[in-house]
């Protein structure tokens, strides 16, 4: 009876691809489920020779091999781009990442950048550029590769898929808005996201003119959108660190490095019906960054007092004029 039981007890499946066979279409396969113990029950309780029922449920695929077909990858569900600025070396690094993260997802799949991408090696073509390492600002190879990272982040969710790992960096980014960057690092912060679309879904990214472009194509059975927002709920007090500097007189203080606060964030995703009414808005994200140091070279240097000295007086040279006296003159009573 279990051998039966295994045969005819099947799951339902939608038609999919089969990443084993280029991606070839899978047709749907139809299924059936029923309680073991009723149907042993009702076979101990059937005559020999004589049929017995069993209840069953049928399960009816969704999505047909016809379906598949007609919609596979025909509506752009999310679309974001940033700009590409910094070094050669960085642009490189931002879009060979960016043509790694073309792949194909499955319904129920997850992605995984750091597993997509790989490790940023000079071997795997990723060169030196500016990165964030511990607060300072250092050069890293595959520096640049965030961006690639946040651009998806933005068209993942302006697809309404689920994420389901995104870590903000330590400071706020430039290229997207406040709340809506996505940090990675071999070994550390991964960027994830699942496919829970009934259909599959393909990753287009693509690089011109110092413009990176993420595209997330499949099939939009209803007509809904997202729009992504965030908003800036306040600030993050940047720290003042001391240097002592033997170069710079006592007493004196220079600056090196001028500070600047961070802030909090806090992001939402709004999900529209074709028509454009508002069909739910939840919070998506929330972000905290450090602010910038201020760096203040303080002066340790020793500077000789010179003492002061007392001006000598100057004798008087001019010729001195005889006096001259003057004798009382007898006057006349008149």
């Amino acid at each position: 009876m279990k051998t039966i039981y295994k045969t005819l007890s099947k799951e339902g499946k939608n038609a999919t691809l089969d990443k084993n066979n280029d991606y070839k279409i899978v047709a749907e396969q139809y299924g059936a489920k029923y309680d073991l113990d009723d149907s042993i029950s009702a076979f101990n309780k059937a005559k020999e020779g004589k049929e017995f029922e069993v209840k069953a449920k049928a399960i009816v695929p969704s999505i047909t091999k016809e379906d598949l077909e007609k919609n596979l990858f025909k509506d752009v569900l999310g679309e974001y781009t940033t700009t590409v600025n910094g070094s050669s070396v960085r642009k490189n690094n931002v879009r060979l990442a960016g043509e790694k993260c073309n792949v194909i997802l499955l319904p129920g799949e997850e992605f995984s950048y750091n597993k997509t991408v790989g490790k940023r090696t000079k071997e795997n073509g990723f060169g030196e550029a500016g990165a964030y390492l511990n607060g300072e600002t250092v050069q890293e190879v595959g520096g640049g590769v965030c961006q690639t990272s946040s651009t998806l982040y933005n068209a993942v969710v302006l697809s309404n898929l689920e994420v389901t790992e995104r870590t903000n960096h330590t400071y706020i980014s430039s290229y997207v808005p406040i709340g809506r960057d996505a940090t990675v690092s071999w070994g550390g912060p991964d960027f994830k996201f699942k496919n829970n679309r009934d259909y599959p879904i393909k990753i287009e990214v693509s690089y011109a003119n110092n413009k990176l472009t993420c595209k997330i194509i499949g099939t939009n059975v209803d007509g809904s959108y997202v729009k992504f927002t965030s908003e800036r709920t306040g600030d993050v007090a940047y720290n003042t660190k001391y240097e002592n500097d033997a170069t710079i007189p006592e007493g004196q203080q220079v600056t090196k490095q001028a500070g600047s606060n961070g802030g909090r964030a806090v992001s939402y995703r709004l999900v529209y019906d074709k028509d454009g009414k508002l069909l739910s808005k939840k919070k998506e994200a929330k972000s905290y960054y450090k602010g910038h140091e201020a760096i203040i070279a303080v002066g340790t240097m020793k500077v000789e007092q010179v003492p002061e000295t007392t001006p000598e007086t100057t004798p008087n040279t001019e010729p001195t004029q005889p006096e001259t006296t003057i004798e009382p003159s007898e006057t006349t009573a008149q």
